[in-house]
């Protein structure tokens, strides 16, 4: 049976209207339960401002600084929060982000710098090279990534985790990749497995499994693999969850 070709001349497409900030200062501003419809921010400070379910729908920032903010239950949802503006990361300083939608937020870079995600929506969300400083996470983190550097971005400060407090945080599935986590307050229920020799390690573990076939021997090799090839050079601190090799063994 054929396919039908798509002519896309045969469409007409009409532009989607943005709406731009530029260079903008807002402080004290309250914008709870605003509505905003592709925006687009560009070297904007806000200081002091709230975003309680404020709802945002394809929001891109580039060079901007958000510094003692509140994003409390906000819908971030496909936001691009890391952009670059002239190699200028975007800045969130002292901010909160409180029960906040962030899955599909995209990031070269940002810096995070003394701010909290408490529960947060941070399902697969790959921060990349962002950085964190004296951060605070709350809650479950599912398929999260960070990152010491940002792809394809060399140029820019490296991320380690300074200060990091995870200790209220389930890690499921949670990539560290090239990050000694030595600095950072790590949970320490009995799931969790906190390793000073990371790297040492999960070589060992993979040297014992040798050269087993069987299905769960696989399945545990192939999260090791995954965890050794993340893992920092030449060693460090690392974590792992128990409950990722149970769940790897589920059909």
């Amino acid at each position: 049976r054929g396919m039908a070709t798509f002519d896309l001349a045969r469409y007409k497409i009409a532009p989607v209207p943005n709406l731009e900030l530029r260079g903008q200062r807002f402080n004290a501003a309250d914008f709870s339960d605003c509505r905003f419809e592709h925006l687009r921010i560009f070297d904007c400070t806000f200081r002091q401002c709230r975003f309680d379910r404020t709802e945002f729908n394809d929001l891109r920032i580039w060079g901007s600084s958000f510094e003692d903010c509140d994003f409390g239950a906000t819908h971030l949802r496909d936001a691009a929060l890391g952009g670059l503006l002239h190699g200028r990361t975007n800045v969130f300083a002292d901010t909160r982000f409180v029960q906040v939608d962030l899955r599909g937020s995209v990031y070269q870079s940002a810096l995070f710098d003394r701010c909290t995600f408490d529960h947060a929506n941070l399902l697969r969300v790959d921060f990349n090279g962002s950085r964190f400083v004296k951060c605070t996470l709350l809650g479950e983190l599912r398929e999260t990534g960070f990152a010491r550097h940002a792809f394809g971005q060399s140029q820019l400060p490296a991320n380690t985790m300074q200060g990091v407090d995870l200790s209220a945080t389930t890690l499921r599935w949670v990539q560290f990749r090239q990050l000694d986590l030595a600095d950072v307050r790590l949970p320490h229920d009995p799931n969790h497995v906190v390793f000073p020799g990371y790297r040492q390690f999960l070589t060992k573990a993979l040297e014992h499994l040798g050269d087993r076939q069987d299905r769960e021997a696989r399945r545990v090799a192939a999260v090791l693999n995954t965890a050794l090839r993340n893992a920092p050079q030449p060693d460090g601190v690392g974590v792992l969850n128990r409950l990722d090799f149970l769940e790897s063994g589920q059909d």
